[in-house]
């Protein structure tokens, strides 16, 4: 039977959380109670390479399933959930829904809202994603994650820790501090009133989003708190909804956010939701517990870099250059396989292209003086090495240089040639 496959965003190299993306995070956690050692792990970046154009998606077989219908089909094919009534079964899908409406939210927020905490998830993201993903990706990740967050609090994107036009802010108060006289003064009493007031904001855009996430932390707590044993339900083992909050919980708690709003609140206020997610991890990732998901590289993931592409153009024979360019079929080789007057012309404009980029490199190298020229050149060898050329270089851009002892620089900023060097050019000439 074949294993279930998981192509979803990577993880860190720095921290051991299985992704970065709170919906591939919670997929992998039902994988991890539902199906443990029975799945592997495929990081990928591209969400074109999935069926539906969204990460996460899981393969079983010939079979893909994307979004909601990747939980729904793992309760269902699993025999290792935990034996639920068909009230506890109702109450789980609330409880699904309700984490998606309100713990998601704030999660989204946290990571991607604030631009410190967003620098810092995109530092953690941009090493594992392969190039142009790298640039590319975790801006579409902030793009959706503002829809969902605007979708259930349109007023809260930007709320709480400093917002761009704060940032704005303290650079244009550094330059302020720059300037002097009475435009200065004038410029940093403005900027003092700006930040007082911003100040403010802040401060109410914070509380707003704890105020929001106390409520939601509270009726968490209060449920766990009600169950007869540290899981939902009162059940021996841990539930799906489990893995769900905790894999939520587990990104603003274990990751050293630089505003962590979240994990101080849960920290300060709500410790069952703490030790509910630091027991999940331990039960869920530990290898002792159970075995870590295998990892796959992920051939779509994969982009050769532009040195590789040069390299491979470079010695590609001309029969590969002929079958990857769209040739009229009378360009193709002919069946005695002689290339044709087409191809003759494609190979030599290749060899010319390669030719003046090793020219101009040369000539970049031996100008700037990376590259030491042989004295037997005569004058052009000495206008090309380190003095004559870097005066050369200096001369062009207008910014004067530095002479020898032995040179004398005229009022024009040319210089002349000893009689005997020019001799010896003239020698060489006739010879």
């Amino acid at each position: 039977m074949s294993q279930w496959e998981l192509h979803a965003l990577p993880g860190s190299s720095t921290h051991d959380l299985a992704s970065l993306d709170p919906h591939s995070l919670v997929a992998a956690s039902y994988l991890q109670l539902l199906a443990p050692g029975d799945w592997t792990l495929v990081p990928s970046s591209d969400s074109r390479s999935s069926p539906s154009g969204s990460l996460p998606y899981l393969k079983h077989g010939a079979e893909t399933y994307a979004g909601s219908a990747i939980l729904a089909r793992l309760l269902i094919a699993s025999d290792r959930a935990p034996e639920l009534n068909a009230a506890q079964k109702s109450d789980s899908r609330a409880f699904q829904s309700l984490l998606d409406s309100t713990v998601l939210p704030l999660v989204l927020h946290s990571l991607y809202s604030l631009p410190q905490n967003f620098d810092f998830t995109r530092s953690l993201l941009t090493p594992s994603l392969a190039f142009p993903h790298n640039y590319t990706r975790p801006h579409a990740l902030r793009f959706a994650a503002k829809e969902i967050v605007d979708s259930t609090h349109p007023t809260w994107w930007g709320l709480g820790g400093e917002t761009e036009r704060e940032a704005e802010d303290e650079r244009r108060r550094k330059k302020a501090l720059l300037e002097t006289g009475i435009e200065g003064i004038r410029e940093r009493k403005v900027e003092e009133r700006r930040e007082g007031k911003e100040r403010i904001k802040k401060t109410l855009g914070e509380g707003k989003i704890v105020s929001a996430a106390r409520d939601v932390f509270a009726a968490l707590e209060s449920t766990l708190a009600a169950s007869s044993t540290p899981y939902f339900f009162s059940s021996s083992s841990p539930t799906p909804i489990d893995a769900h909050l905790s894999a939520l919980l587990s990104l603003v708690l274990y990751l050293p956010l630089p505003t962590p709003i979240l994990a101080d609140l849960i920290n300060a206020s709500f410790p069952r939701l703490w030790s509910h997610t630091a027991l999940l991890r331990r039960t869920l990732w530990s290898p002792d517990s159970t075995p870590p998901p295998s990892t796959l590289s992920s051939r779509s993931s994969a982009s050769p870099s532009l040195l590789a592409a040069l390299r491979s153009l470079a010695s590609a024979p001309l029969s590969l250059l002929s079958s990857a360019v769209s040739f009229p079929s009378s360009a193709r080789l002919t069946r005695s396989g002689a290339p044709t007057a087409q191809e003759r012309r494609f190979a030599q404009r290749r060899r010319a292209f390669f030719a003046v980029c090793a020219v101009g490199v040369l000539g970049w190298a031996a100008g700037t003086g990376q590259l030491p020229v042989p004295s037997v050149l005569g004058k052009w060898g000495r206008l090309l090495r380190g003095r004559g050329g870097r005066r050369w270089v200096s001369l062009m851009a207008g910014t004067g240089g530095e002479f020898d002892d032995d040179e004398e620089e005229d009022e024009e900023g040319e210089w002349e040639e000893d009689d005997e060097d020019d001799e010896e050019d003239d020698l060489d000439d006739d010879e």
